[in-house]
């Protein structure tokens, strides 16, 4: 296996990268821009300690404006505590935290590669050119037009790499958009909600129709939703806006209680599945000409009660009502038809 992942920026414009903004808890150039997740100035303060944690090495390899610099999370015994240091290679400058410091929620491997590569994002706004990840074996050379993260390329991280659509929606297709709310296709069956291409929600235990990605929302300093509240209410406005027949009926599996079902990639289709359905059960028999009429406008209603239940998760939320179990499996859950 190789020993470091990369994440890269690379810009034919200058990238200075002040190395005081890799030091300081709070400092952060993004700030007001609601174009970037990266606003805090922390995370990427909090991420190298996480990794320093679990014994893993982790490396900045920028420019600024007192040339280039190599600079390494390291770890100093001081008076028997374990404390962060930053490795110049040629200065060893102590930093105000210790080992300790975020060990309470900086926990999960995610956490600890998504700084790198959400800051990486931000960097093609703010710069211009690209950003990539790539497995490598040694640190490489600073220059004015690249700035790079060498993380030790660990099998927890590297899963994440593997897996990276379940983590970043940059490659994912917007099936709708109302807004500033769009409805992803799916990887799996459980919820996950993304802004800025990050996943800052996952529900693992709850299924769900599409995933979601929000232009704007309120994010916490660990960069994960602030309000659940604000989640239900903008899923349940863009479903209850959407306007593509297809989409909605496509999505959604036509099931018949103790049978198969039909989950064809039309609309016409579904509507013959439904005037079988109705034939089989005597409602209407197979002569009459109004079958196809009555099967499309189950089909109509269909889509109402699908839309409806949405509008209900929403007002639910609103009036902070905790236990809405019925119309989350109609908003979240395949639903189930005859």
């Amino acid at each position: 296996m190789t020993k470091y992942i990369r994440i890269r920026n690379t810009s034919d414009n200058q990238m200075i990268v002040p190395r005081i903004a890799l030091e300081k808890l709070g400092l952060s150039t993004k700030r007001d821009s609601a174009e970037t997740i990266g606003r805090f100035g922390s995370g990427i303060k909090y991420a190298p300690i996480a990794a320093l944690r679990k014994n893993w090495e982790w490396w900045f390899v920028g420019q600024d404006n007192n040339g280039p610099y190599y600079m390494q999370y390291v770890v100093r015994d001081e008076d028997g505590i374990d404390c962060v240091w930053y490795d110049y290679g040629t200065e060893l400058k102590p930093s105000s935290f210790t080992l300790g410091a975020g060990e309470l929620s900086w926990t999960d491997p995610f956490q600890i590669i998504r700084e790198p590569i959400a800051n990486a994002m931000d960097g093609v706004k703010e710069f211009g050119g690209e950003w990539s990840i790539d497995f490598v074996d040694e640190i490489g050379n600073a220059d004015e037009y690249t700035f790079d993260v060498y993380i030790t390329s660990s099998p927890e991280l590297v899963d994440i790499i593997h897996n990276i659509d379940l983590y970043f929606s940059s490659n994912r297709k917007a099936l709708f958009k109302v807004g500033g709310t769009s409805l992803l296709s799916k990887e799996t069956s459980d919820l996950r909600v993304f802004s800025q291409n990050v996943l800052i929600a996952h529900k693992e235990n709850m299924p769900s129709i599409f995933d979601y990605e929000f232009d704007i929302v309120d994010l916490n300093e660990e960069r994960t939703l602030k309000s659940e509240w604000d989640m239900c209410w903008k899923i349940g406005r863009v479903i209850s806006s959407l306007s593509d027949d297809d989409l909605i009926y496509n999505v959604i599996n036509l099931k018949r209680e103790g049978g198969s079902t039909q989950s064809a990639a039309d609309v016409a289709s579904q509507a013959k599945y439904l005037k079988r359905y109705l034939e089989r059960s005597n409602l209407l028999n197979s002569t009459d000409a109004d079958v196809a009429t009555a099967a499309l406008f189950l089909l109509a209603k269909f889509k109402d009660a699908f839309k409806l239940a949405s509008c209900i998760i929403a007002c639910c939320s609103a009036l902070k009502f905790s236990k809405v179990t019925v119309c989350i499996n109609l908003l979240f859950a395949n639903a189930v038809c005859c």
